[in-house]
């Protein structure tokens, strides 16, 4: 008998994340990592049903004119909380918003990169090694120490080598915490009310830096 997948539920918050099949490196191009972003970004609007491809052979001034209305309809199937994107995978902390928002977004986000990733680099198969996993975030402790396993991943990975390179990566919503960042696609407030201020956040994160390494290297020791 196939397993059923138990449905998300409707405000709640869930730490999602996948793999690339085999570990291959997938996100190691800019162009390639902004693409990804700009799906996450993208695909949170309930209606966004231009495909990417066809969206980036729009004029600029019509891109801008979608986007726009887009945010002005503000009709979302998730809440992008915090993400991070690694050379061969993701996390992110999303809030479902409708009826199967998350499970629609994750297979749209996945489904375009993929068809992206293949045509770009001709090859075929499935990207992503399965089904996204889920974890529900059941309380406030929890969201605040998610939140901080998501943004430390560079540097407990080692893609980074030390907390000032963390600082600069890119392709994570750490740079937006620490308004580093122009954008303001995430919602923070979650997270952030739980500091005094963003100095404080930044602490929060930095005096964990050593611990979270010495867990990912046990981890694969015994793994």
């Amino acid at each position: 008998m196939p397993h059923r997948r138990t449905p998300l539920i409707n405000g709640q918050i869930y730490h999602v994340f996948n793999r690339s099949s085999g570990s291959i490196p997938i996100f190691v191009l800019k162009k390639d990592i902004e693409r990804f972003v700009f799906n996450m970004h993208y695909y949170k609007h309930k209606d966004s049903s231009l495909k990417p491809s066809r969206f980036f052979q729009l004029s600029a001034d019509e891109r801008n004119e979608l986007l726009q209305s887009l945010n002005n309809l503000n009709l979302l199937s998730v809440e992008i909380i915090a993400y991070c994107i690694m050379p061969t995978h993701f996390h992110m902390v999303v809030k479902q918003l409708l009826d199967s928002g998350i499970e629609t977004y994750m297979s749209r986000i996945s489904n375009s990169y993929s068809h992206y990733y293949n045509t770009k680099h001709t090859r075929h198969g499935s990207l992503f090694s399965s089904r996204y996993r889920s974890v529900m975030i059941i309380t406030d402790e929890q969201l605040v120490h998610t939140v901080r396993y998501v943004h430390l991943n560079p540097i407990t990975s080692y893609v980074v080598k030390d907390f000032d390179e963390l600082l600069e990566y890119k392709y994570s919503s750490l740079p937006e915490y620490l308004n580093l960042s122009k954008s303001n696609d995430c919602t923070k407030k979650e997270v952030l009310d739980h500091f005094k201020n963003i100095a404080n956040y930044k602490k929060h994160l930095f005096d964990q830096v050593d611990y979270q390494r010495s867990l990912e290297n046990i981890k694969h020791i015994v793994g």
